[in-house]
């Protein structure tokens, strides 16, 4: 088991985004995350990630951890490049080994063009590349991935759906909150379904119809 979540709740003053969440997950899995605008995933995914820490339930995590976050969290006026290395550093990887990771995502993405640019120059579908590369450049065990398919055109929604499915392929377990249920389906193990902090249902993707997850919501 590579993540045990017992109990978790989290409030933000008198509303609750949590409440008493308990799940696990398996090394090598692919877990969605399903819920409307509200349902906490965001927050449970930060609690995860070690960004929020004042919760209360306990998390027992046994991996490292990559974050891609919905919202934008690169810095607009400061080159792709440089950016891209201080977040590999920071994640524990050394000058060269982060410069190689760095190159070798940008090629991977079709993106080396863009190492000298600032991300302000950059459309929404680009940047959410750049943003991916920093969570996976440290080569984490275990990613979680908050819309990751949001502002990408058809061709890098399936370019970047199969870099996913590669690194599940080598062994990196996937947590990934999505309002797509295609995408759910074609992707997910698990479902974890989520309706206002509370988990409504977390079992197999084939054990349920699209219709009965559309009712948990």
């Amino acid at each position: 088991m590579i993540l045990q979540a017992h109990d978790i709740s989290k409030r933000y003053g008198a509303t609750a985004a949590l409440s008493h969440v308990s799940f696990s997950v398996h090394a090598g899995e692919v877990v969605g995350l399903i819920g409307a605008n509200g349902a906490g995933k965001t927050t449970l995914m930060r609690i995860v990630s070690n960004i929020i820490d004042n919760y209360t339930g306990t998390i027992s995590l046994s991996t490292s951890v990559g974050y891609l976050p919905e919202e934008c969290g690169l810095y607009k006026q400061r080159k792709v490049g440089e950016q891209l290395v201080f977040f590999a550093r920071l994640h524990g990887l050394g000058a060269s080994a982060a410069q190689d990771s760095v190159r070798q995502w940008l090629q991977r993405l079709d993106a080396e063009q863009w190492y000298d640019k600032h991300v302000s120059q950059l459309s929404k579908g680009m940047a959410r590349k750049v943003q991916f590369i920093a969570a996976v450049s440290h080569n984490p065990r275990l990613l979680v991935i908050d819309e990751p398919f949001s502002g990408l055109d058809p061709l890098a929604h399936k370019q970047l759906q199969d870099v996913i499915k590669e690194l599940n392929a080598q062994g990196t377990t996937i947590i990934m909150s999505t309002h797509s249920l295609p995408d759910a389906e074609a992707m997910c193990d698990r479902l974890i379904v989520l309706k206002r902090g509370v988990v409504n249902y977390d079992g197999p993707v084939r054990d349920i119809a699209r219709d009965d997850i559309l009712a948990l919501l």
